[in-house]
């Protein structure tokens, strides 16, 4: 599994520096080692991509993102995630947004989880080396719990979310984004704290901290998963 990834993740890799330069998107494609506590505990390959379009006032946003690990030949760690939101500026510092995600985790807390919410976000500060923004939403959320119980389940929820991005020099960025999801079956937060390094041009370097937190789990399975991943990413497209 971890080849047939580090493969997959090749090819995007190339394909962005090779032909999407041409295309109206920007992003990056990213391929790191992870190392995982929690309910899994391994080394793995983490590899993901990141698509942005703005046209006026609205901005488009898609990632991606895979990571598997083995042990000894034993897969014990597998998980894909997506999420799509497109939001439109109605002033300077407020916009207004729709958001869709996907989370399937073999060996997390929660097996299965789709989200759909609209909300409010406000721009509480913005300048040449700050920006953070802060969001209030609402939506519906269907998540399915690990087996044997595989139980399916569907609330409405509350999402709140917090996204600030510092840029310490040229060379280095620093990002802090915060979610949460709450409904009457379970309170879902996530934290993402990382640092950027650029390495030369387009190609950089990344330190990623991630915890995951569900309220409501099945008996045995902790609550919280934490990912430390390094990674090596390219940026593409989106000229100035």
């Amino acid at each position: 599994m971890i080849k047939r990834v580090g493969m997959l993740a090749s090819t995007i890799l190339f394909l962005t520096s090779a032909g999407v330069a041409q295309a109206a998107i920007g992003g990056k494609a990213e391929l790191g080692v992870l190392k995982t506590s929690g309910n899994s505990q391994s080394q793995s390959i983490n590899t993901s991509i990141a698509l942005q379009h703005e046209v006026g006032r609205w901005e488009n946003q898609f990632t991606g993102t895979i990571f598997t690990a083995e042990e000894d030949n034993e897969q014990n760690a597998e998980r894909y995630s997506s999420t799509f939101k497109t939001s439109f500026d109605f002033t300077e510092f407020n916009y207004v947004f729709a958001n869709l995600s996907y989370e399937k985790d073999l060996f997390g807390g929660v097996r299965e989880r789709t989200t759909e919410t609209v909300g409010y976000g406000r721009r509480l500060l913005k300048s040449d080396r700050n920006e953070l923004n802060v969001e209030l939403g609402a939506g519906a959320r269907q998540q399915e719990s690990q087996k044997p119980e595989s139980l399916r389940e569907s609330d409405a929820i509350v999402r709140g979310a917090l996204i600030y991005e510092f840029e310490i020099s040229e060379t280095s960025e620093f990002t802090q984004k915060l979610l949460t999801e709450s409904g009457e079956e379970n309170t879902y937060t996530e934290s993402v704290t990382g640092l950027k390094l650029t390495i030369i041009g387009p190609t950089f370097a990344g330190i990623t901290y991630t915890v995951k937190h569900n309220s409501n789990v099945p008996d045995e399975t902790k609550k919280t998963d934490t990912y430390l991943s390094v990674s090596l990413s390219y940026e593409f497209g989106k000229d100035d």
